[in-house]
C-alpha cells in the first residue's frame, strides 16, 4: 500500500508527522510507512515517536536511516543492465544520462554515475538544485519537456510518475528509459507497447527501484547495511533476465517481469504442495522432495 499526506512540503511540521504516526499505530502493524517523495529521515523520526511501524528513521532510534542510497544503487545497476542488453557493455563511462528529479534518489544516482565516468544532464523544477548538481558534478541542464527529447543514452526519471506516455513517447530520442520514479508509464500496456515499437528499452520501475523495499526488509530483519547494498546490486541480474525474456518472447518488459514473477510463485506453490503431502506420510518413511 501507499499513503499520501496532502499539503505543502515546505511547511512540514513535527505535529503533522506525529499525527500521521498515531494513525499508523492504530492499524496495529497492518501497514508500515517509510521515506518517500518530499520526506526525509527527520520526518521518520517524528513518526517513530508515535509508532514502531516505520522504517528509515535515524540510527539513534534504531532505524536504518536514509534508504535513498540503496534505492539509487539499485537504479544504477538497472541502468547497467539496460546498457549491456542494448549496447553489449554495462559500463556507464562516457554514456550521457539525463536525470529528472534531483531529490533523495536522483542526487545519489548522480553521484554513482559521476564516479564511474558518466556524462550527466540534470532536470528539476527547483533551479537551485540543478545549479548545485552542476557545480558538484559538471554536466548540463534541460528544462521542462526538453528532458524527453534530450539527445542522451538513458532517460532516468526520478521524480513523479506517468511521465512516459502517449504525448511524450513520440519525442523520446534516448534508446533506454530506466529511473527510480514510481509508475513511470502513463499506461503500462499501451505505453509499454509503444516503446517496444520504437525500439526503446524500458526497465520496469518497480524492478529497478526495489532497493527501497530491500532496505526496509533489511532493517526489519536487523541485517547490516552492507547486505542491503549487496542485495540491491542483484537488480542488475534481475533486470537483465527481464529484458532478455521480453526480447526473446516479443513482449513488453512489464509483461516479461509479470511472467517471471508468476513462474516463481508457481514453483513455490508446487514445493509447498509437495511439503504438505510429505507431512501426511508415516513419520518413519522418508522421501526425497525434488526441487
Amino acid at each position: 500500500g501507499k499513503s499520501v499526506i496532502i499539503g505543502d512540503p515546505s511547511i512540514k511540521s513535527e505535529a503533522l508527522f506525529r499525527a500521521f504516526g498515531r494513525h499508523i499505530e492504530s492499524l496495529n502493524g497492518r501497514y508500515y510507512t517509510a521515506e518517500d517523495m518530499n520526506t526525509n529521515v527527520r520526518d521518520m523520526d517524528f513518526i517513530r515517536r508515535e509508532t514502531r511501524f516505520v522504517t528509515g528513521a535515524g540510527a539513534h532510534v534504531g532505524g536504518s536511516g536514509d534508504p535513498s542510497p540503496v534505492t539509487a544503487w539499485g537504479v544504477f545497476h538497472g541502468i547497467r543492465a539496460c546498457l549491456e542488453v542494448k549496447f553489449g557493455s554495462p559500463s556507464v563511462e562516457g554514456r550521457k544520462i539525463a536525470i529528472q528529479g534531483l531529490g533523495n534518489v536522483g542526487r545519489h544516482l548522480a553521484g554513482y554515475l559521476h564516479e564511474r565516468g558518466a556524462k550527466l544532464v540534470f532536470s528539476d523544477i527547483n533551479a537551485r538544485r540543478v545549479g548545485e548538481m552542476i557545480e558538484t558534478y559538471g554536466g548540463s541542464a534541460v528544462e521542462g519537456d526538453a528532458f524527453y527529447t534530450a539527445d542522451v543514452d538513458v532517460l532516468a526519471p526520478c521524480a513523479i510518475g506517468g511521465i512516459v506516455n502517449r504525448l511524450t513517447i513520440p519525442g523520446i530520442k534516448a534508446p533506454i528509459v530506466c529511473g527510480g520514479a514510481n509508475n513511470i508509464l502513463g499506461d503500462e500496456v499501451r505505453d509499454g507497447e509503444a516503446l517496444v515499437e520504437r525500439g526503446i528499452v524500458y526497465a520496469p520501475d518497480y524492478v529497478v527501484n526495489a532497493g527501497g523495499l530491500i532496505n526496509v526488509y533489511s532493517e526489519l530483519k536487523r541485517w547490516p547495511a552492507q547486505k542491503a547494498m549487496e542485495d540491491a546490486a542483484e537488480i542488475f541480474n534481475t533486470t537483465k533476465a527481464i529484458l532478455n525474456r521480453a526480447a526473446n518472447e516479443g513482449i513488453t518488459t512489464t509483461a516479461a517481469s509479470n511472467r517471471i514473477a508468476e513462474d516463481r510463485i508457481a514453483k513455490v506453490a508446487h514445493i509447498k504442495r509437495l511439503y504438505a503431502g510429505s507431512e501426511g506420510r508415516d513419520a518413519n518413511t522418508s522421501a526425497a522432495i525434488p526441487l
